[in-house]
């Protein structure tokens, strides 16, 4: 068995804040704009803690920097 050190998941509104709230017990479902992107760590009993969200807005700022 190979560990799988990361995933790469792309979906649609509003599935994917739903999708980080079941991740992420508690986490209530985030709001995401179009092409927005997230990080979520899992810990070992797949427990999710909600990261970060980045908005395309924001993305094309940080490059600026």
């Amino acid at each position: 068995n190979e560990e799988i050190g990361s995933v790469l998941v792309i979906s649609h509104l509003p599935l994917v804040g739903y999708l980080v709230s079941e991740l992420c017990p508690g986490e209530t479902p985030p709001m995401f704009t179009t092409s927005a992107i997230a990080n979520v760590t899992l810990d070992e009993s797949g427990k999710g803690t909600f990261n970060w969200q980045m908005s395309p807005c924001n993305l094309k700022m940080a490059k600026a920097i």
